[in-house]
């Protein structure tokens, strides 16, 4: 079911006409920004209240790993929303004006998680070899490329597999003595 199919049955449910659901919009592409916004608000909250727990000292970050659990879990859990994501992710790309809003919203959210990620590794006194804001992107392209792959092949991305993922990237290579 596409972006607007959806709108559609939600307006019809609701009583409303289709010109009632978009007489508030700007475009057909911003009552999905809407919802985007809502779950995006609603990821970095969730986000804020787990890596923004005091980080315990030494071995892996546990509240890192459940944050990646969580992020996973929504994965598997809301396979209609990724579709749609990604359906709405291509058209906004063909789409200037949506493709500007997407982006910022994109940048927000990685914004946030450095700021996090950054906080998390001073309370560990690491230092990996990525940046914070280095650290967001990779971690938000993994979540992306894992969406894919769980919508395309359904079980075959496991709970743990994000957050060995990040602890990888987060932990600081040491080479080998010669």
């Amino acid at each position: 079911m596409c972006i607007i199919e959806i709108l559609h049955s939600v307006g019809s449910e609701a009583g409303l006409s289709n010109g009632a659901i978009y007489y508030n919009f700007e475009s057909k592409g911003d009552p999905f920004f809407a919802l985007l916004e809502q779950r995006q608000e609603d990821r970095i909250r969730h986000m804020r209240r787990t890596l923004g727990s005091d980080a315990a000292a030494g071995g892996r970050d546990r509240a890192l790993d459940q944050e990646a659990r969580d992020a996973t879990r929504s994965l598997k859990d809301n396979r209609e929303w990724r579709l749609l994501l990604l359906e709405f992710t291509a058209h906004a790309a063909r789409t200037p004006a949506l493709a500007t809003k997407l982006r910022a919203q994109k940048r927000r959210l990685r914004d946030t998680l450095a700021e996090l990620l950054g906080r998390r590794l001073a309370d560990h006194a690491a230092a990996p070899n990525l940046s914070a804001d280095q650290l967001a992107l990779a971690a938000t392209a993994l979540a992306s490329g894992l969406a894919v792959e769980e919508i395309s092949d359904p079980g075959s991305v496991p709970d743990e597999l994000f957050g060995d993922l990040l602890a990888t990237l987060i932990a600081p290579t040491t080479t080998a003595a010669q």
